[in-house]
């Protein structure tokens, strides 16, 4: 908790006041402290008056404690007004704009704190327009408003796939479509039949379900840049060499690192186990369970991994096998604290060749520890040809391998390739085809022969291209706006203008 007087406090003392607020204000010692941590004007209040904030805020919304302390957490501001009529105002406001009742409203905003700042003037589509649009319940409807609100930015005719009519030919989870338009909210836009007809080809060519298609396209959908013989080889070296039971396992391993998709072989494979038992100090058998629970041992160089092993430990004062399970759970955290920062860490080597600012390098290469199997001037290469084709600075090329690795793992040629059939397919510009993959891979699930020019099956490429500018404008200026009303003194006041 950042809370001014708490660290000069006994922990018992700290807890018995958190104890008797959770009491006082019918909520749990989680939320409690956690509302502490964000509302620290609550921590100066006799348990009582406490409870009587957030009863009123509650009974003037028509909500539970729990949803009005979180309401407050995603709006502190809120817990210095005096009058529960005026919260209800601001909430009644959001709620008239995306056309729920004052109760949702209030439980979606503390869910989902750039609601604050969505306006009537913003909404093209309000929650029973997306419901019916997209052939949902109004709780899915709630849910994936609070996930991606600008779909609320989205023109009503924008907003086409019938997610009950998909799940029900297809037999898919409706979770599992929903959390594919959370991720990619352009794919609103495609028919039932333009989209399932992709699943269900990429499905036949790769020997899968229909529901790891799916997850592919949700988690990694780079990889189909790739050609599928491409995938199909790379599935079938995994396959042997793993003893993977299924077409499916293969795939899976590919979604999570797409550094596996090229210059494997069985022999490579084995090798790497055969590396892998000697750094971890066990047998191979034990090395391929290891690497089949965290697939980034398999692309990680042995080097790299034990040098992060040894310096990690060493700064934690312990032993590498300590480490086993954090590598095993969260592989970044250890490459991150033992190969890039620790005393002979490689991040400023790779900062330099790259051009990118050391915190962008350490996030990118901890939060993706594939690439780190290449060199610097190899991943740099490839970025400034990423950067090239998507007509984008360098850094932006990184920011894309955030979100995209698999961009990075697949040569440049081969992307430069499918951006060429691409462009040739809609009648469009190179350029324009650069920035459908980087903006929405997840189309290229979409079969060739349902493309044609302006039209990405049945739906014009304006707008696919309406939507990504939609997502991009009202995100920026929503969270602008949202940090402004967290911290309006920031902007606002004339106290630190000669500071």
């Amino acid at each position: 908790m950042k809370v001014p007087g708490t660290l000069d406090m006994p922990p018992q003392e700290v807890r018995a006041r958190l104890e008797a607020l959770s009491a006082a204000m019918g909520v749990d010692f989680v939320t409690t402290a956690k509302l502490i941590g964000k509302v620290p004007l609550l921590w100066n209040r006799s348990p009582e008056a406490a409870a009587a904030k957030l009863s009123g805020i509650a009974s003037a919304l028509g909500v539970q404690p729990a949803a009005a302390a979180a309401l407050l957490m995603s709006q502190p501001t809120l817990a210095s007004i005096n009058m529960p009529g005026v919260v209800r105002d601001r909430v009644e406001s959001v709620s008239d704009a995306i056309g729920v009742s004052t109760a949702q409203a209030a439980e979606m905003l503390g869910h989902q704190s750039m609601l604050w700042v969505v306006s009537r003037g913003d909404v093209r589509s309000n929650v029973p327009a997306i419901t019916t649009s997209l052939g949902i319940t109004k709780e899915e409807a709630v849910a994936l408003v609070e996930r991606m609100p600008v779909l609320l930015a989205c023109e009503q005719g924008w907003l086409k796939l019938n997610v009950s009519e998909l799940s029900a030919t297809s037999g898919l989870p409706r979770a599992a479509l929903l959390d594919l338009l959370v991720k990619y909210p352009v794919l609103s836009s495609l028919g039932v039949s333009g989209l399932l007809s992709g699943l269900e080809e990429l499905s036949g060519l790769l020997e899968v379900t229909l529901s790891d298609v799916l997850d592919l396209v949700t988690r990694q959908p780079t990889l189909l840049i790739a050609k599928v013989p491409a995938m199909l080889g790379a599935m079938d070296v995994l396959s042997s060499s793993l003893q993977l039971p299924s077409p499916s396992a293969a795939l899976q391993l590919l979604t999570a690192q797409p550094s596996l998709l090229y210059d494997i072989t069985q022999a490579s494979v084995a090798a790497r186990l055969e590396q892998l038992a000697v750094v971890l100090a066990c047998t191979v058998d034990e090395a391929r369970d290891y690497a089949l629970q965290q697939p980034a041992l398999l692309v990680v160089p042995p080097s790299a991994l034990q040098q992060a092993l040894q310096s990690a430990a060493n700064q934690l004062g312990g032993i590498t096998s300590d480490l086993l399970p954090l590598l095993l759970s969260d592989p970044g955290a250890v490459l991150g604290l033992g190969y890039l920062g620790g005393p002979q860490g490689a991040v400023e080597t790779w900062a330099t060749r790259l051009g990118l600012d050391i915190q962008a390098v350490g996030v990118l290469l901890s939060s993706q520890p594939g690439l780190i199997e290449m060199s610097p001037n190899t991943l740099k290469a490839r970025l400034e040809s990423l950067a090239a084709l998507f007509d984008v600075p360098a850094a932006a090329a990184a920011q894309l391998l955030l979100r995209h690795p698999g961009l990075a793992a697949i040569p440049p040629n081969v992307t430069i390739t499918r951006a060429k059939g691409l462009s040739l397919a809609l009648n469009c510009s190179m350029a324009r085809a650069g920035e459908l993959i980087a903006k929405v891979p997840a189309l290229l699930v979409l079969p060739m022969s349902s493309l044609s020019p302006g039209s990405l099956a049945g739906t014009p490429v304006d707008t696919v291209l309406d939507i990504c500018a939609t997502y991009e404008w009202y995100t920026t200026q929503w969270l602008m706006a949202a940090a402004k009303e967290r911290q309006p003194q920031k902007v606002t006041s004339f106290s630190g203008m000669h500071s």
